[in-house]
């Protein structure tokens, strides 16, 4: 069975996208700018999918896993 594997790989390219727009900031502002504004939704992004997902979060003596 293969397995897909979309979702990471659509993630792991939204994140190297901002990396290189934020590299060519250096010489194009408003690249970094919006590499800039790609990685701060790309922060909040897992975190939400943590939180919503159910089951997601496991305790073990009191403190929260993901």
């Amino acid at each position: 069975m293969i397995w897909s594997h979309h979702g990471s790989d659509l993630t792991g390219l939204t994140e190297v996208t901002a990396a290189v727009l934020i590299i060519t900031g250096m010489f194009k502002p408003q690249a970094g700018i919006i590499g800039g504004a790609i990685a701060a939704v790309m922060f909040f992004v897992p975190s939400t999918m943590f939180i919503t997902t159910p089951g997601a979060l496991t305790t073990v003596n009191g403190i929260n896993f993901t």
